[in-house]
């Protein structure tokens, strides 16, 4: 009985160090470790990531799009640049694109699980189509700074009607992204195609952010202390 008392009372002490510790625990172990854990959980059958933000955690570097290189887009008439995602830089949480539409060319008509909103950067002839519920078609033309929420699970289309090229930047939540596929407005839902993992994240694309940059620390002077090769 001594050696059961003593046991409960061991037990209870270690819940209550637990508990005292547990936010040093999330600070030092649940960011860089859990979150992975959970992404690789809700990832499989996606491809590995390329670079991992998280490695530096909770340092982040900044990147110019300048020396990313889109990656093949394999719609006619449509470019592709992962800013910051899951698959390219180790996201957890939210992802954004940069896109380019020609003109006479759009998006497949598609649904996803996650919220996706829009901002038109330049051109004037996009357009965005959604289903409503009553099966009619919506159309929604676009300009530059333009911008709109697509909801979940919402089926829409982008689409170029004008004659110049329309760029615009996306970014939306509950990654990875999947993304089914349908031949018109008409399908029924479940006659969708799948299309995870998309085709941009099923390889790591050229240039990625093998070097890692160079960040600088300034004391509270403002005077660079030193340089840190990340």
């Amino acid at each position: 009985m001594a050696s059961f008392g003593g046991t409960l009372v061991g037990f209870i002490a270690g819940l209550l160090v637990a508990s005292i510790l547990a936010p040093v625990h999330r600070q030092l172990i649940a960011v860089p470790v859990l979150n992975r854990v959970r992404d690789m959980i809700s990832s499989r059958g996606f491809p590995a990531v390329c670079f991992d933000s998280y490695d530096n955690w909770p340092i982040s570097a900044a990147r110019n799009l300048a020396d990313m290189t889109p990656s093949l887009h394999p719609i006619p008439g449509l470019s592709h640049l992962t800013i910051s995602g899951r698959t390219h830089t180790g996201n957890r949480g939210l992802e954004m694109w940069s896109e380019t539409v020609a003109p006479g060319h759009g998006t497949p008509i598609h649904k996803h699980d996650c919220e996706e909103i829009f901002l038109v950067l330049s051109g004037s002839g996009g357009t965005m189509r959604q289903l409503a519920s009553d099966g009619r078609v919506i159309f929604q033309t676009l300009k530059p700074n333009s911008t709109v929420t697509v909801l979940p699970n919402a089926r829409h289309q982008f689409f170029n009607e004008g004659e110049d090229d329309v760029s615009f930047v996306v970014a939306f939540d509950n990654l990875p992204m999947r993304a089914v596929v349908y031949q018109s407005w008409k399908e029924l839902d479940v006659q969708g195609k799948s299309m995870a993992p998309l085709p941009w994240d099923t390889h790591c694309p050229p240039g990625n952010p093998d070097a890692r940059p160079i960040l600088k620390t300034r004391s509270g002077a403002g005077e660079e202390d030193d340089k840190h090769e990340l």
